[in-house]
């Protein structure tokens, strides 16, 4: 049996986004907020009945193997160390590699954010152990 393929064409992102927790790869938890005002009845009982509906999908979740914390830290400064040097080689501005600086930039923040929150993770996993 074939897994569940999200749809490329003719649709939108975000049927795309929701449609690959279908894969099994993600989990997908969906929130449904209710108004407590008396005038909202009707849209109260409908978003009741779309939790009901959306408590009862079901999808099978790909057990993922355990990895070693160390190693992923040492990936990430890595990934860190490789973002921040191509951000330092492109320039800012006048040249034609000038448009990558965003993306690069973007990318140098993101891993050192990554990097932090795992070196947090782990802080309180040796507080904990």
């Amino acid at each position: 049996r074939r897994g569940y393929v999200p749809p490329k064409q003719q649709c939108f992102p975000a049927v795309q986004f929701l449609g690959s927790c279908f894969d099994g790869s993600s989990l997908l938890g969906m929130l449904v907020c209710l108004s407590q005002a008396s005038h909202c009845g009707w849209e109260t009982w409908f978003s009741l009945q779309y939790g009901t509906t959306l408590s009862k999908l079901r999808c099978p979740v790909k057990p993922r193997p355990v990895k070693r914390l160390d190693k992923i830290i040492e990936r990430a400064r890595f990934a860190a160390k490789t973002a921040r040097a191509q951000l330092d080689k492109t320039p800012e501005k006048g040249k034609p590699a000038s448009k990558y600086y965003p993306k690069k930039k973007s990318m140098a923040v993101h891993t050192d954010y990554q990097l932090q929150w795992l070196e947090k993770l782990a802080a309180r996993n040796s507080e904990v152990v």
